[in-house]
């Protein structure tokens, strides 16, 4: 065999996350947005789900990039306190 290969008896162990779990945390990030007032939550799916700049945010929503910038600052720290992003948060940090 070439290129390093060592033939074993049993497959390597992987630690990739299983496709449900990320189903489960997107479901609850979502339902934790859902509970964001409605311009924080635009602010934050245009920002992180559509991957928008600041200042195309501020011409679609009709406001200035400072005001984009504290609706992202507020709302990623209401998140970061809701319990369902919480609950999804605290096994990351144990493992990391």
């Amino acid at each position: 065999m070439s290129g390093g290969e060592t033939p074993t008896d049993r497959l390597p162990e992987t630690h990739a996350p299983s496709e449900y779990g990320t189903v489960d945390n997107r479901d609850l990030l979502l339902r934790a947005l859902a509970t964001l007032p409605r311009r924080t939550r635009a602010t934050l799916v245009l920002r992180y789900f559509e991957d928008l700049p600041e200042s195309e945010i501020a011409q679609i929503m009709g406001c200035s990039i400072r005001t984009v910038k504290s609706n992202v600052s507020r709302g990623l720290a209401r998140l970061r306190e809701h319990h369902l992003v919480a609950a999804v948060a605290a096994p990351a940090q144990k493992e990391g």
